[in-house]
Protein backbone atom coordinates (compact mmCIF):
# COMPACT_ATOMS: atom_id res chain seq x y z
CA UNK A 1 0.00 0.00 0.00
CA UNK A 2 1.35 2.91 -1.53
CA UNK A 3 2.36 6.01 1.47
CA UNK A 4 3.02 9.36 0.71
CA UNK A 5 3.87 12.91 2.86
CA UNK A 6 2.84 16.20 1.56
CA UNK A 7 4.61 18.92 3.09
CA UNK A 8 3.41 22.53 2.07
CA UNK A 9 4.79 25.54 3.98
CA UNK A 10 2.98 28.04 2.81
CA UNK A 11 -0.14 26.49 4.41
CA UNK A 12 2.17 24.90 6.98
CA UNK A 13 0.25 21.88 7.04
CA UNK A 14 2.07 18.44 6.45
CA UNK A 15 -0.72 15.60 5.28
CA UNK A 16 0.28 12.08 5.94
CA UNK A 17 -1.16 9.17 3.75
CA UNK A 18 -2.01 5.64 3.37
CA UNK A 19 -3.89 4.11 1.05
CA UNK A 20 -7.53 5.61 1.95
CA UNK A 21 -6.02 6.78 4.93
CA UNK A 22 -5.31 10.31 5.65
CA UNK A 23 -4.29 12.70 8.41
CA UNK A 24 -3.24 16.54 8.06
CA UNK A 25 -0.84 18.33 10.82
CA UNK A 26 -1.70 21.84 10.76
CA UNK A 27 1.07 24.35 11.73
CA UNK A 28 3.27 24.18 14.97
CA UNK A 29 5.11 21.13 16.20
CA UNK A 30 4.24 18.19 14.38
CA UNK A 31 4.32 20.51 11.42
CA UNK A 32 7.95 20.75 12.04
CA UNK A 33 8.58 17.05 13.41
CA UNK A 34 7.41 16.16 10.17
CA UNK A 35 9.49 18.69 7.41
CA UNK A 36 12.51 17.48 9.99
CA UNK A 37 11.97 13.79 8.98
CA UNK A 38 10.83 15.23 5.43
CA UNK A 39 14.39 16.68 4.69
CA UNK A 40 16.48 13.87 6.27
CA UNK A 41 14.86 11.39 4.09
CA UNK A 42 14.65 13.61 1.10
CA UNK A 43 19.13 14.22 1.26
CA UNK A 44 21.11 10.94 -0.09
CA UNK A 45 23.27 11.33 2.35
CA UNK A 46 21.15 11.54 5.29
CA UNK A 47 17.82 9.25 4.07
CA UNK A 48 18.50 6.33 6.41
CA UNK A 49 19.64 8.70 9.58
CA UNK A 50 17.08 9.13 12.19
CA UNK A 51 15.93 12.61 13.70
CA UNK A 52 17.22 12.32 17.38
CA UNK A 53 15.97 13.79 20.24
CA UNK A 54 18.50 15.77 20.83
CA UNK A 55 18.44 17.83 17.29
CA UNK A 56 14.31 17.60 17.76
CA UNK A 57 14.48 19.77 20.62
CA UNK A 58 17.37 22.10 19.38
CA UNK A 59 14.65 24.34 17.71
CA UNK A 60 10.77 25.69 16.89
CA UNK A 61 8.50 24.37 18.99
CA UNK A 62 10.46 22.07 20.57
CA UNK A 63 12.99 24.04 21.91
CA UNK A 64 10.44 25.46 24.36
CA UNK A 65 9.77 22.14 25.83
CA UNK A 66 11.32 19.96 28.39
CA UNK A 67 12.47 16.57 27.54
CA UNK A 68 9.57 15.04 30.09
CA UNK A 69 6.82 16.93 28.34
CA UNK A 70 8.24 16.24 24.62
CA UNK A 71 8.44 12.53 26.12
CA UNK A 72 4.70 12.33 26.37
CA UNK A 73 3.94 14.47 23.86
CA UNK A 74 5.31 12.00 21.20
CA UNK A 75 3.87 8.97 22.88
CA UNK A 76 0.78 10.19 22.68
CA UNK A 77 1.09 11.34 19.13
CA UNK A 78 2.59 7.58 18.30
CA UNK A 79 -0.84 6.37 19.59
CA UNK A 80 -2.50 8.51 17.34
CA UNK A 81 -0.89 7.40 14.14
CA UNK A 82 -1.35 3.90 15.47
CA UNK A 83 -5.09 4.34 15.61
CA UNK A 84 -5.05 6.01 12.48
CA UNK A 85 -3.55 2.66 10.74
CA UNK A 86 -0.27 5.42 10.06
CA UNK A 87 2.23 4.16 12.48
CA UNK A 88 3.93 2.27 9.34
CA UNK A 89 5.20 5.72 8.29
CA UNK A 90 7.62 5.80 11.02
CA UNK A 91 10.18 3.41 11.91
CA UNK A 92 11.01 4.24 15.54
CA UNK A 93 12.90 1.42 17.01
CA UNK A 94 12.88 4.01 20.43
CA UNK A 95 10.01 5.57 19.89
CA UNK A 96 10.38 8.92 22.54
CA UNK A 97 14.10 8.91 20.98
CA UNK A 98 14.41 8.41 17.58
CA UNK A 99 12.39 8.20 14.27
CA UNK A 100 13.01 7.71 10.71
CA UNK A 101 10.68 8.22 7.66
CA UNK A 102 9.46 4.69 5.56
CA UNK A 103 8.12 6.88 2.60
CA UNK A 104 10.08 6.70 -0.48
CA UNK A 105 11.58 10.22 -0.52
CA UNK A 106 9.97 9.91 -4.52
CA UNK A 107 6.54 9.95 -2.50
CA UNK A 108 7.75 13.09 -0.56
CA UNK A 109 6.16 16.18 -2.08
CA UNK A 110 7.24 19.37 -1.40
CA UNK A 111 5.26 22.66 -1.75
CA UNK A 112 6.24 25.50 -3.15
CA UNK A 113 10.06 23.47 -3.27
CA UNK A 114 12.14 21.18 -1.25
CA UNK A 115 14.63 24.25 -1.16
CA UNK A 116 11.88 26.61 0.59
CA UNK A 117 10.43 24.51 2.75
CA UNK A 118 13.73 23.78 4.03
CA UNK A 119 14.72 27.55 4.25
CA UNK A 120 11.37 27.91 6.65
CA UNK A 121 12.07 24.84 8.70
CA UNK A 122 16.32 26.64 9.59
CA UNK A 123 14.15 29.62 9.77
CA UNK A 124 12.74 28.35 13.20
CA UNK A 125 16.02 27.82 14.68
CA UNK A 126 17.47 24.48 13.14
CA UNK A 127 20.68 24.06 12.40
CA UNK A 128 21.43 21.97 10.01
CA UNK A 129 25.07 21.68 10.88
CA UNK A 130 23.52 19.83 14.21
CA UNK A 131 22.53 16.47 12.38
CA UNK A 132 26.41 15.65 11.60
CA UNK A 133 28.20 17.47 14.03
CA UNK A 134 28.72 17.49 17.61
CA UNK A 135 30.55 21.06 18.37
CA UNK A 136 32.37 20.97 21.87
CA UNK A 137 33.37 24.40 23.06
CA UNK A 138 36.88 24.56 24.89
CA UNK A 139 36.56 23.03 28.24
CA UNK A 140 37.74 24.99 31.59
CA UNK A 141 40.66 23.41 33.01
CA UNK A 142 38.58 23.17 36.47
CA UNK A 143 36.29 21.11 34.47
CA UNK A 144 39.06 18.78 33.40
CA UNK A 145 41.07 18.45 36.36
CA UNK A 146 37.44 17.49 38.12
CA UNK A 147 36.39 14.78 35.58
CA UNK A 148 40.37 13.33 35.39
CA UNK A 149 40.38 12.90 39.51
CA UNK A 150 37.14 11.00 39.05
CA UNK A 151 38.42 8.81 37.25
CA UNK A 152 41.66 8.21 39.83
CA UNK A 153 39.20 8.24 42.68
CA UNK A 154 36.66 5.57 40.80
CA UNK A 155 39.80 3.15 40.12
CA UNK A 156 41.72 3.73 43.42
CA UNK A 157 37.94 2.48 45.03
CA UNK A 158 36.42 5.71 46.55
CA UNK A 159 33.62 5.66 45.48
CA UNK A 160 32.36 8.73 47.69
CA UNK A 161 35.15 11.11 46.25
CA UNK A 162 34.30 9.87 43.07
CA UNK A 163 30.66 11.04 43.00
CA UNK A 164 31.69 14.62 44.76
CA UNK A 165 33.84 15.38 41.95
CA UNK A 166 32.28 13.95 39.03
CA UNK A 167 29.17 16.86 40.50
CA UNK A 168 31.67 19.42 40.94
CA UNK A 169 33.07 19.28 37.72
CA UNK A 170 29.44 19.81 36.31
CA UNK A 171 29.57 23.53 37.95
CA UNK A 172 32.58 24.17 35.72
CA UNK A 173 30.88 23.87 32.22
CA UNK A 174 27.34 24.95 30.83
CA UNK A 175 28.36 23.59 27.74
CA UNK A 176 26.07 21.00 27.13
CA UNK A 177 28.36 18.48 25.66
CA UNK A 178 30.35 18.63 28.54
CA UNK A 179 27.78 18.28 31.30
CA UNK A 180 26.92 15.27 29.13
CA UNK A 181 30.15 13.73 29.54
CA UNK A 182 30.44 14.57 33.07
CA UNK A 183 26.71 12.58 33.41
CA UNK A 184 28.59 9.78 31.42
CA UNK A 185 31.20 9.70 33.66
CA UNK A 186 28.45 9.22 36.65
CA UNK A 187 26.65 6.40 34.68
CA UNK A 188 30.33 4.99 35.01
CA UNK A 189 29.65 4.69 38.88
CA UNK A 190 26.60 4.66 39.05
CA UNK A 191 25.95 1.24 36.75
CA UNK A 192 28.48 -0.67 38.72
CA UNK A 193 28.33 0.43 42.36
CA UNK A 194 25.28 2.11 43.03
CA UNK A 195 22.40 0.19 41.70
CA UNK A 196 19.49 2.91 43.43
CA UNK A 197 20.94 5.95 41.60
CA UNK A 198 18.51 8.05 39.94
CA UNK A 199 21.11 9.01 37.15
CA UNK A 200 20.25 5.28 35.94
CA UNK A 201 17.23 6.65 34.84
CA UNK A 202 18.93 8.87 32.33
CA UNK A 203 20.78 6.05 30.39
CA UNK A 204 19.02 5.87 27.45
CA UNK A 205 18.64 9.81 27.01
CA UNK A 206 22.50 9.61 27.63
CA UNK A 207 23.11 7.01 24.34
CA UNK A 208 20.65 9.32 22.11
CA UNK A 209 22.42 12.40 23.09
CA UNK A 210 25.33 12.52 20.71
CA UNK A 211 23.85 12.49 16.89
CA UNK A 212 26.29 11.47 14.42
CA UNK A 213 29.71 13.22 14.48
CA UNK A 214 32.77 11.18 15.07
CA UNK A 215 33.29 12.28 18.18
CA UNK A 216 29.60 12.04 18.78
CA UNK A 217 29.77 8.28 17.53
CA UNK A 218 32.56 7.11 20.10
CA UNK A 219 30.78 8.94 23.27
CA UNK A 220 27.46 7.04 22.32
CA UNK A 221 28.97 3.62 22.11
CA UNK A 222 30.66 4.58 25.76
CA UNK A 223 27.02 5.15 26.51
CA UNK A 224 25.34 2.15 24.94
CA UNK A 225 28.29 -0.31 26.24
CA UNK A 226 27.39 1.52 29.42
CA UNK A 227 23.69 0.73 29.04
CA UNK A 228 24.06 -3.10 27.50
CA UNK A 229 26.24 -3.55 31.17
CA UNK A 230 23.12 -2.23 33.22
CA UNK A 231 20.89 -4.09 31.51
CA UNK A 232 18.41 -7.45 32.91
CA UNK A 233 18.48 -10.24 31.55
CA UNK A 234 15.56 -10.15 29.47
CA UNK A 235 16.85 -7.67 27.62
CA UNK A 236 20.34 -8.19 27.44
CA UNK A 237 19.44 -10.34 23.35
CA UNK A 238 18.03 -6.87 22.35
CA UNK A 239 21.21 -4.91 23.40
CA UNK A 240 23.54 -7.51 22.04
CA UNK A 241 21.47 -6.81 18.61
CA UNK A 242 22.15 -3.23 18.97
CA UNK A 243 25.74 -3.65 19.50
CA UNK A 244 26.16 -5.53 16.90
CA UNK A 245 24.90 -2.84 14.30
CA UNK A 246 26.53 -0.53 16.46
CA UNK A 247 29.63 -2.42 15.77
CA UNK A 248 29.52 -2.50 12.03
CA UNK A 249 29.47 1.71 11.65
CA UNK A 250 32.32 1.73 13.92
CA UNK A 251 34.14 -0.75 11.65
CA UNK A 252 33.92 1.67 9.07
CA UNK A 253 34.46 4.77 10.65
CA UNK A 254 37.89 3.55 12.19
CA UNK A 255 37.53 4.07 15.88
CA UNK A 256 39.65 1.04 17.12
CA UNK A 257 39.23 2.03 21.28
CA UNK A 258 35.66 2.19 20.78
CA UNK A 259 35.53 -0.87 18.73
CA UNK A 260 37.38 -2.76 21.28
CA UNK A 261 35.28 -1.90 24.26
CA UNK A 262 31.73 -2.57 22.52
CA UNK A 263 33.39 -5.92 21.30
CA UNK A 264 34.41 -7.00 25.03
CA UNK A 265 30.94 -5.89 26.56
CA UNK A 266 29.71 -7.99 23.77
CA UNK A 267 31.27 -10.86 25.28
CA UNK A 268 30.48 -9.92 28.72
CA UNK A 269 26.53 -10.31 27.66
CA UNK A 270 27.54 -13.14 25.49
CA UNK A 271 28.47 -15.26 28.85
CA UNK A 272 25.76 -13.90 30.77
CA UNK A 273 23.38 -15.61 28.23
CA UNK A 274 25.48 -18.46 28.43
CA UNK A 275 27.23 -18.41 24.68
CA UNK A 276 30.46 -18.81 25.76
CA UNK A 277 31.60 -20.10 22.35
CA UNK A 278 30.10 -16.07 21.07
CA UNK A 279 31.83 -14.58 24.02
CA UNK A 280 35.59 -15.91 23.18
CA UNK A 281 34.74 -15.12 19.49
CA UNK A 282 34.12 -11.51 20.57
CA UNK A 283 37.11 -11.60 23.21
CA UNK A 284 39.40 -12.77 20.11
CA UNK A 285 38.38 -9.50 18.41
CA UNK A 286 38.73 -7.19 21.64
CA UNK A 287 41.82 -8.10 22.83
CA UNK A 288 44.59 -7.13 19.80
CA UNK A 289 42.50 -3.73 19.58
CA UNK A 290 42.86 -3.48 23.46
CA UNK A 291 46.28 -4.04 23.25
CA UNK A 292 47.43 -2.06 20.04
CA UNK A 293 45.26 0.49 21.81
CA UNK A 294 47.66 0.34 25.09
CA UNK A 295 44.21 0.98 27.21
CA UNK A 296 45.71 -0.67 29.93
CA UNK A 297 42.37 -0.46 32.22
CA UNK A 298 40.17 -2.18 29.58
CA UNK A 299 43.24 -4.61 28.90
CA UNK A 300 43.04 -5.91 32.79
CA UNK A 301 38.85 -5.93 32.43
CA UNK A 302 39.21 -8.06 29.02
CA UNK A 303 41.75 -10.69 30.68
CA UNK A 304 39.64 -11.24 33.57
CA UNK A 305 36.54 -11.80 31.01
CA UNK A 306 38.47 -14.07 29.48
CA UNK A 307 39.45 -16.11 32.09
CA UNK A 308 35.72 -16.58 33.35
CA UNK A 309 34.89 -17.45 30.34
CA UNK A 310 37.55 -20.33 30.20
CA UNK A 311 36.28 -21.68 33.22
CA UNK A 312 32.48 -21.89 32.32
CA UNK A 313 33.92 -23.28 28.76
CA UNK A 314 35.89 -26.43 30.90
CA UNK A 315 32.89 -26.42 33.79
CA UNK A 316 30.77 -27.59 30.67
CA UNK A 317 32.98 -30.57 29.74
CA UNK A 318 34.04 -31.38 32.71
CA UNK A 319 37.02 -30.23 33.28
CA UNK A 320 38.84 -28.34 36.44
CA UNK A 321 40.00 -24.65 35.89
CA UNK A 322 43.29 -25.10 34.51
CA UNK A 323 47.02 -22.88 34.75
CA UNK A 324 46.07 -20.54 32.17
CA UNK A 325 43.09 -19.02 33.99
CA UNK A 326 44.87 -18.43 36.39
CA UNK A 327 47.59 -16.97 34.65
CA UNK A 328 44.86 -14.83 33.47
CA UNK A 329 43.74 -14.11 36.65
CA UNK A 330 47.25 -13.19 38.08
CA UNK A 331 48.22 -11.17 35.07
CA UNK A 332 45.25 -8.74 35.93
CA UNK A 333 46.36 -8.64 39.89
CA UNK A 334 49.75 -7.56 38.41
CA UNK A 335 48.76 -4.96 36.57
CA UNK A 336 46.73 -3.73 39.94
CA UNK A 337 49.74 -3.70 41.84
CA UNK A 338 51.90 -1.78 38.99
CA UNK A 339 49.59 0.79 37.95
CA UNK A 340 46.93 1.22 41.13
CA UNK A 341 44.19 0.90 38.71
CA UNK A 342 41.31 -1.63 38.81
CA UNK A 343 40.90 -1.16 42.76
CA UNK A 344 37.19 -0.63 42.41
CA UNK A 345 36.61 -4.30 42.03
CA UNK A 346 37.42 -7.49 43.70
CA UNK A 347 35.71 -9.88 41.11
CA UNK A 348 39.00 -11.12 39.89
CA UNK A 349 40.25 -12.11 43.37
CA UNK A 350 36.87 -14.05 44.72
CA UNK A 351 37.14 -15.70 41.00
CA UNK A 352 40.15 -16.69 41.79
CA UNK A 353 39.20 -18.22 45.47
CA UNK A 354 36.32 -20.42 44.37
CA UNK A 355 38.66 -21.73 41.41
CA UNK A 356 41.59 -22.54 43.82
CA UNK A 357 38.85 -24.19 45.76
CA UNK A 358 37.68 -26.32 43.24
CA UNK A 359 41.12 -27.56 42.70
CA UNK A 360 41.17 -28.55 45.98
CA UNK A 361 43.91 -25.81 47.14
CA UNK A 362 42.52 -24.24 50.15
CA UNK A 363 45.79 -22.57 50.36
CA UNK A 364 45.34 -20.70 47.48
CA UNK A 365 41.92 -19.46 47.95
CA UNK A 366 42.54 -18.29 51.70
CA UNK A 367 45.29 -15.76 49.96
CA UNK A 368 42.65 -14.75 46.94
CA UNK A 369 40.52 -14.16 49.95
CA UNK A 370 43.00 -11.74 51.50
CA UNK A 371 43.68 -10.00 48.45
CA UNK A 372 39.82 -9.47 47.71
CA UNK A 373 39.06 -8.42 51.44
CA UNK A 374 41.08 -5.25 50.43
CA UNK A 375 38.91 -3.92 47.18
CA UNK A 376 35.60 -5.34 48.04
CA UNK A 377 33.53 -2.08 47.56
CA UNK A 378 30.23 -2.74 45.64
CA UNK A 379 27.20 -4.50 47.24
CA UNK A 380 27.45 -6.96 44.47
CA UNK A 381 31.30 -7.52 45.34
CA UNK A 382 30.01 -7.84 49.10
CA UNK A 383 27.58 -10.57 47.99
CA UNK A 384 30.12 -12.71 46.30
CA UNK A 385 33.14 -12.23 48.68
CA UNK A 386 30.84 -13.61 51.95
CA UNK A 387 29.52 -16.18 49.56
CA UNK A 388 32.95 -17.48 48.58
CA UNK A 389 34.64 -17.17 52.20
CA UNK A 390 31.78 -19.27 53.23
CA UNK A 391 32.21 -22.39 51.39
CA UNK A 392 36.26 -21.54 51.98
CA UNK A 393 35.55 -21.89 55.79
CA UNK A 394 33.74 -25.00 55.13
CA UNK A 395 35.43 -27.12 53.14
CA UNK A 396 38.72 -25.98 54.70
CA UNK A 397 37.14 -27.57 58.31
CA UNK A 398 35.87 -30.76 56.33
CA UNK A 399 39.30 -31.43 55.65
CA UNK A 400 40.94 -30.59 58.63
CA UNK A 401 38.57 -31.85 61.02
CA UNK A 402 36.49 -34.32 58.73
CA UNK A 403 33.38 -32.77 60.28
CA UNK A 404 31.42 -29.16 61.03
CA UNK A 405 31.88 -28.07 64.42
CA UNK A 406 28.98 -25.47 65.51
CA UNK A 407 31.42 -22.80 65.33
CA UNK A 408 32.30 -23.23 61.87
CA UNK A 409 28.63 -23.70 61.27
CA UNK A 410 27.80 -20.31 62.63
CA UNK A 411 30.53 -18.80 60.48
CA UNK A 412 29.15 -20.21 57.61
CA UNK A 413 25.59 -19.38 58.03
CA UNK A 414 26.81 -15.39 58.85
CA UNK A 415 28.74 -15.14 55.90
CA UNK A 416 26.04 -16.49 53.85
CA UNK A 417 23.47 -13.88 55.57
CA UNK A 418 25.52 -11.27 54.63
CA UNK A 419 25.68 -12.37 51.43
CA UNK A 420 21.84 -12.96 51.05
CA UNK A 421 21.46 -9.30 52.17
CA UNK A 422 23.97 -7.92 49.81
CA UNK A 423 22.78 -9.54 46.48
CA UNK A 424 19.40 -8.25 47.05
CA UNK A 425 20.79 -4.38 47.90
CA UNK A 426 22.86 -4.92 44.46
CA UNK A 427 19.26 -5.33 42.69
CA UNK A 428 19.92 -9.19 42.15
CA UNK A 429 18.11 -12.22 43.32
CA UNK A 430 20.40 -15.48 44.10
CA UNK A 431 18.04 -18.29 45.22
CA UNK A 432 20.32 -20.46 45.53
CA UNK A 433 22.57 -18.67 48.38
CA UNK A 434 18.96 -18.48 50.01
CA UNK A 435 18.91 -22.37 49.66
CA UNK A 436 22.35 -23.08 50.84
CA UNK A 437 21.85 -20.75 53.99
CA UNK A 438 18.33 -22.79 54.21
CA UNK A 439 20.05 -26.31 54.07
CA UNK A 440 23.48 -25.41 56.74
CA UNK A 441 20.62 -23.64 58.98
CA UNK A 442 19.08 -27.21 59.47
CA UNK A 443 22.32 -29.48 59.57
CA UNK A 444 22.36 -30.45 56.00
CA UNK A 445 25.22 -30.32 53.41
CA UNK A 446 24.12 -28.37 50.39
CA UNK A 447 25.08 -30.75 46.86
CA UNK A 448 26.49 -27.89 45.08
CA UNK A 449 29.23 -27.57 47.90
CA UNK A 450 30.22 -31.35 47.88
CA UNK A 451 31.59 -31.18 44.69
CA UNK A 452 33.95 -28.70 46.29
CA UNK A 453 34.66 -30.96 49.10
CA UNK A 454 35.43 -34.23 46.76
CA UNK A 455 37.64 -31.45 44.74
CA UNK A 456 40.18 -32.02 47.61
CA UNK A 457 43.19 -33.96 48.03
Amino acid sequence: MQTSLEINTISETAILRRGDQQKTCHKGEWMEFYTLLAWLRSDPSKKDQFLRRELLLSGGEWSKKKEKTAHKILSRHLKELESHKLDSLLNSPRPTLEWRLTVDPINIHWNPSFELCVKWLFSRGWNPNKATTLRVSAPPVEWIVAVTKTLIALYSGNMEQAIELVEESKTYTSDPVLLKISQLTRLRIAIRYLPDDESIDDVEETVDYWGDSPIGQHLRAQACALSAFASIEEHISDRLESLTQLTKELQISSDMGTLGTLSHTMAILCRRLGNIDDAETYLNQAIPIILASRDILAIQNALFTLGHCRYVKLKKIGQKPDQAIFQLLNLNMEIRQTFGIGKDSAQCEILGATLALINGDIDLANSYLQEAEKFVFSDYDHACFHRARARVIWNEAFINDGKIKENVREKVIQDLKVSLEMFGRSGRSIPMVRKELEIIESGGFPKSWRTLRLASP
